[in-house]
């Protein structure tokens, strides 16, 4: 009988509910009825068919009582299930955070004391010979109690070394001389050169080597610190280098800007409080430490921006210089400058030194000017070059149908232009364009101009693709000429599969496709990125500067005119976490803009609209564990991640934008990518505001890396700035957050809510809330929090602040493949990870704030904000912007699925799941139509239905009201009102702008109850805003916005803004 009043209640609300809601903007469905009344059964204790908010809050306390377990994800469950045995010490059958630790310290103490046994590693070099010995041991069972997990450490060292054998190839004696005197990098010794070589070799060199440090691949007369002693006399600037392809390293080995300071006064040289600038107007941006310089003495310092003075080590500025020309100067204490030039130097050349030349007296000249042998940290010598014009190509760079005529000339006398057709750089000893080239197939010309007693002019790079020749690009799946047939450790993969390309009824379909979206075009040495030795793609775990490499990018015009397309310079290297793996054939790349490659940023509209328009990097990523060449190839959809981020950018929140793109790297084509931001401190400057040095970037460091630190993975750490506000937003989570005197320190306001002055800002609530809804709907395994770490570990998650704006930690959405998966997946938690500092991330400082009533509010209407009406996690706003990225991509596609549609079984995946195994066998002509009904269930059943499962989720969690929404309605007439209505619950609203609720609970002085319809008149822009008021328990902010044309085209419902 209670039951069956209770179904008769609760039918009643919802009749109330929908017959005043009939002309709402939504027909949305709110709370399943099922779910609903699963929750009233048992936490409706007053048996009165509704949650209060003392009721939704015992529900919230009780955790997830109703939500869907999801099978965790377990790699080898025989494995998994011995640790569990040995190790959960509690006995549920699961391993909690400490058995986790003990478990992982337990194999670790394994791991170090067999390492050592076997001499597994000398100088933190993996020994292969060594590691594969350990390896044969424990499959014979020589080993006792070996830990089958240390079979995956012994592959990952032996990929880490490179290849299965280490191959270190010693130079020879005429070599190594070459690769230390050859200054001007043209292949051979000029007489300055071989005269300095042979001071060297013979022991004759005046240059006092005593107190060198000596990086790697570097002459050993180069004195990169200074001695150190005490006194002032004078220093001048003699020398600098802007553009430093192949010369001075720093103790890195890497290649970056340097200034050389000579003390040419009789006695030593104290440098406290001397500076370096690069700012006309007189700051000092960088100070020297307290050191000395002998008297006649050179010291260099290096103009990296790593800002570094500890003494006795290499010295960094915190700027760079720009190849472009700029300012910059030495001051002394007194505030004297030596400035290399009044104003700004001239824009500077590739390998060429700036600075005062040899006089005929020997001494240092008065003017400076081009030096074509730079030599940092000695005398200059007296050798100036002459500059030469940019040579010209007559035809720009592009896709192409026809062959054509191509002429390469210069402007200036006598210039020997040598070009490359195979993506490396031209050198003295490339072939000579003295005559038109017939261009008739796909070619990258990479030109050069010569001439002597001149700098070279800049490497000028083109890319001409002619699509109809790259359908049969290594058909049969052979490397084109010169390129290897093993990458490090793992497979080649080249060209198109004949099985598309070769059947004519899908032929003309791929070479539509190829012409379908704009494309990237890369020029590289071939060695740098498939070789054993010096191959970053061969060896996509590497990280890092050394793992940089020189090339040319390009973005070539289309036919209609839309893109025009830009070159620049650039270094490149590989992107990803687990897709950096050996056995994963495609991968994805990073481009950095740099002085020493050329321009410092990209300028050029990626993106269109009000996005960025200049660059310091960007990302072509690709989609890696729901894609045709690797991972679960029938989940296969390419715009899951760039959707999410949409979501985000369309909630009004800052998200990398993106774009898709075809790729060639040296004329061969590398299939389908997506153009992409990263969430970095330049990005944060574009997006944000502010400069990017005031930002900190807090993220995980992923699990997949070959040469990071392997103890801190899956660990949070600043990847810009520093750690600082996180630490201390991390500390303030531990608190009690249901206090409102914390979460506003937090928060940065006043117990009022309006903004403290004198708090700094440590969190964006909004920014956290409506991230953490976007993670719940696309039901993301991956972040913040990883399934695939049964859930405890953090993965894939972004956060940025500038702690000068007081505007607290946002966060980005990224990486997000793993979603719109399953309908019914439950992503809210709670999650145990989050309670250690190294281990933070969003999910549990959501999960925190959860005990605060100011937050639970915020969420609520959040919630109502983004799931109901036109919100932009609605059925009809997910379904437009999905609907877009599909028509932009879906042209493309062929193209993709001839290239690595099938990946001719070069490889097998590390996934035991059944679930997860690698599907090799099916064709790309298949697994392109296999793309089509993922598609269509993402449309279909994914995208109409999810909304309301999350929503639910939401309510059974105690996390959203038991109260209806508050519909609207205009009147007809000539008087024009607005009606708002909730069924039988009490309204509230203000038309200031102010909230009825105020921050705390109470009722604002500006609220009014409402009783009859509103009559609007000249409010354009005005805003009503509105909340259910019931037994003391609010409902969700409804926040109209009032547009005047909207009367005047009698529409029947107002406007929403969006703005969180």
């Amino acid at each position: 009988m209670r039951k069956l009043v209770l179904l008769l209640i609760t039918c009643c609300y919802f009749l109330i509910t929908s017959l005043t809601a009939e002309n709402d903007v939504s027909k949305q469905k709110q709370i399943n009825f099922s779910i609903r009344q699963r929750v009233l059964d048992q936490f409706d204790s007053d048996k009165d068919g509704r949650l209060s908010a003392v009721e939704r809050e015992t529900l919230r306390k009780a955790g997830s009582p109703f939500a869907v377990k999801r099978p965790r994800f377990i790699r080898n469950r025989k494995r998994h299930e011995q640790r569990i045995k040995k190790y959960d010490k509690d006995g549920d059958g699961e391993l909690n955070q400490a058995e986790e630790k003990a478990a992982r310290q337990a194999l670790e103490d394994v791991w170090r004391n067999l390492v050592g046994e076997y001499k597994a590693f000398i100088n933190d070099r993996p020994i292969v010979e060594n590691l594969e010995k350990m390896q044969q041991d424990a499959k014979q069972g020589k080993i006792k109690d070996f830990p089958e997990e240390l079979y995956d450490w012994i592959r990952g060292s032996i990929n880490r070394s490179g290849n299965k054998r280490t191959r270190k190839k010693e130079k020879s004696t005429n070599n190594h001389l070459l690769t230390r005197f050859d200054f001007d990098r043209n292949g051979r010794l000029e007489k300055m050169e071989l005269q300095e070589a042979r001071a060297v070799v013979s022991g004759q060199s005046k240059n006092d080597l005593s107190q060198v440090i000596q990086p790697k691949s570097q002459p050993e007369n180069i004195s990169i610190i200074g001695p150190q002693s005490i006194e002032t006399r004078i220093l001048r600037i003699t020398e600098f280098m802007t553009d430093n392809k192949t010369g001075l390293a720093d103790e890195e080995g890497e290649l970056v800007d340097w200034i050389e300071i000579h003390n040419y006064s009789s006695q030593k040289q104290g440098l406290k409080n001397w500076s370096l600038t690069d700012s006309k107007k007189g700051s000092r941006r960088w100070f020297f430490p307290d050191i000395h310089l002998d008297a006649g003495k050179y010291l260099i310092v290096f103009a990296s921006g790593k800002n570094r003075k500890k003494i006795g080590r290499p010295l960094h500025t915190n700027f760079q210089l720009k190849k472009g020309g700029e300012y910059l100067s030495l001051i002394s204490p007194n505030g004297e400058k030596s400035e290399i030039s009044k104003n700004k130097y001239p824009k500077q050349r590739s390998n060429i030194s700036f600075g005062f030349p040899l006089s005929d007296d020997g001494t240092e000249g008065k003017f400076p000017t081009f030096l074509a042998f730079p030599t940092p940290g000695r005398k200059n010598t007296g050798t100036h070059v002459g500059s030469l014009s940019t040579i010209k190509l007559s035809q720009p760079h592009g896709l192409f149908k026809a062959p054509f005529t191509l002429r390469v000339s210069s402007v200036d006398s006598d210039v020997t232009i040598r070009y490359t057709t195979d993506g490396s750089r031209p050198n003295e000893l490339s072939p000579v364009i003295d005559h038109p080239l017939e261009i008739e197939k796909t070619t990258i010309i990479r030109a050069r101009g010569y001439k002597p007693g001149h700098s070279p002019t800049p490497i000028i790079t083109r890319s001409y693709i002619f699509p109809a020749d790259r359908i049969d690009d290594s058909a049969d799946g052979l490397p084109p000429a010169n390129y290897p047939y093993e990458w490090g450790v793992g497979k080649s993969n080249y060209g198109m599969d004949a099985g598309i390309t070769g059947d004519h009824k899908y032929r003309e379909k791929v070479l539509k496709s190829l012409w379908a979206i704009p494309s990237y075009s890369v020029a590289i040495e071939h060695e740098n990125l498939f070789s054993d030795e010096n191959g970053i793609y061969a060896h996509a775990g590497w990280h890092g500067r050394k793992a940089e490499r020189n090339c040319s990018i390009e973005l070539l015009p289309t036919e209609d005119g839309q893109e025009h397309g830009f070159q620049i310079n650039a270094g490149i290297r590989m992107r990803g976490g687990f897709s950096r793996q050996p056995h994963v054939p495609k991968h994805g790349f990073r481009f950095f803009f740099r002085p020493r490659y050329g321009a410092r940023r990209l300028k050029y509209d990626l993106f269109g609209g009000n996005a960025a328009k200049e660059f310091s990097h960007i990302d072509l990523r690709c989609s890696q564990n729901y894609a045709w060449h690797h991972g679960f190839s029938s989940k296969a959809l390419y715009v899951r991640d760039q959707l999410n981020r949409d979501l985000q950018l369309a909630m009004g929140h800052p998200a990398p934008r993106g774009n898709f793109r075809h790729l060639y790297i040296n004329g061969h084509y590398w299939g389908l990518y997506n153009t992409c931001e990263r969430p970095k401190a330049f990005f944060g400057e574009s997006y944000i505001g502010s400069e990017k040095d005031g930002f900190d970037v807090v993220k995980i460091m992923g699990g997949y890396s070959e040469d990071e630190d392997q103890d801190r993975r899956y660990q949070v750490f600043a990847t810009d700035g520093n750690m600082k506000i996180w630490t201390r937003l991390d500390e303030l989570s531990k608190d009690d957050l249901s206090d409102l005197e914390t979460y506003c320190q937090m928060i940065g306001v006043k117990p009022d809510g309006s903004r403290d002055p004198d708090s700094n800002r440590l969190l964006d609530p909004v920014n956290l809330v409506d991230y953490m809804l976007i993670i719940f709907y696309g039901g993301n395994l991956d972040a913040p929090i990883s399934w695939f770490g049964h859930n405890r570990g953090g993965n894939n998650w972004h956060g940025l602040i500038n702690g000068t704006q007081n505007k607290g930690f946002r966060f980005i959405i990224w990486d997000a493949e793993h979603t719109l998966l399953d309908l019914q997946e439950d992503r809210l938690g709670p999650f145990p990870i989050g309670d250690t500092a190294d281990r933070s991330n969003p999910h549990w400082l959501y999960q925190r704030l959860l005990e605060n009533e100011e937050f639970r509010v915020l969420l609520t209407d959040r919630i109502s904000k983004h799931f109901f009406r036109d919100g932009v996690l609605t059925p009809s706003y997910v379904r437009k912007l999905f609907d877009r990225r599909i028509a932009e991509i879906e042209p493309a596609l062929f193209a993709e699925a001839a290239r690595w549609g099938n990946p001719r079984k070069t490889y097998e995946s590390v996934l035991t799941n059944s679930e997860w195994r690698v599907e090799t066998h099916n064709s790309g002509v298949a697994k392109h139509q296999s793309w089509f009904a993922e598609v269509n269930r993402t449309k279909n059943q994914y995208i109409p239905h999810r909304t309301e499962v999350v929503v639910n989720q939401l309510f059974s969690r105690g996390l959203y009201p038991d109260l209806p929404e508050i519909s609207v309605r205009w009147s007809e007439g000539d008087n024009q009102e607005l009606e708002l209505m909730a069924g039988r619950f009490k309204i509230y609203y203000t038309t200031t702008g102010q909230d009825p609720r105020m921050f705390g609970g109470g009722l604002h002085a500006d609220a009014h109850l409402y009783e009859k319809p509103l009559t609007i008149v000249n409010t354009d822009g005005d805003r009503v805003l509105c909340r259910i008021l019931e037994d003391e328990e609010w409902g969700p902010l409804r926040e109209i916005v009032l547009n005047e044309s909207d009367k005047k085209n009698e529409t029947t419902y107002p406007s929403e803004i969006r703005q969180p």
